[in-house]
């Protein structure tokens, strides 16, 4: 159980004493993370259209960027164990990965920040050429 942001502590540790969660000796997979984290920005950053990056955007929004930073090395060992686990190339799923998986919301969501700033907005499908 854990209160804010600190975790209980377990037998081995001192009673009084309560790590942050955060701290990188709270937890050794925290520590692989915290050390992989400087490869990830070498990844995303160039990179502007692929998942990596489009994941880092969309946590580090609401998150911050210390936590995407995380959250995107933690993706990139996952996607390292996978083609590890069985020889696979990897396929990018594509910096628009998230606007497709619900394209409704994200219209719904552009409309209303464009009727925010005092426009009124039609949205039409586009006429499918053969």
């Amino acid at each position: 159980m854990s209160h804010g942001p600190f975790r209980t502590t377990t037998d081995h540790e001192n009673g009084s004493e309560q790590r942050y969660i955060g701290d990188p000796r709270a937890k050794e997979g925290r520590t692989i993370l915290a050390r992989l984290s400087p490869f990830t920005n070498v990844v995303w950053t160039p990179l502007k259209h692929n998942y990596l990056s489009a994941q880092f955007r969309r946590v580090a929004a609401r998150r911050g960027v210390k936590k995407a930073t995380i959250a995107t090395a933690h993706t990139l060992l996952v996607i390292a164990f996978h083609i590890l686990k069985a020889p696979v190339e990897y396929r990018d799923l594509g910096g628009d990965y998230f606007d497709r998986l619900h394209p409704e919301t994200l219209k719904h969501k552009l409309v209303k920040r464009l009727e925010a700033l005092g426009l009124k907005v039609t949205v039409e499908p586009m006429a499918q050429t053969a």
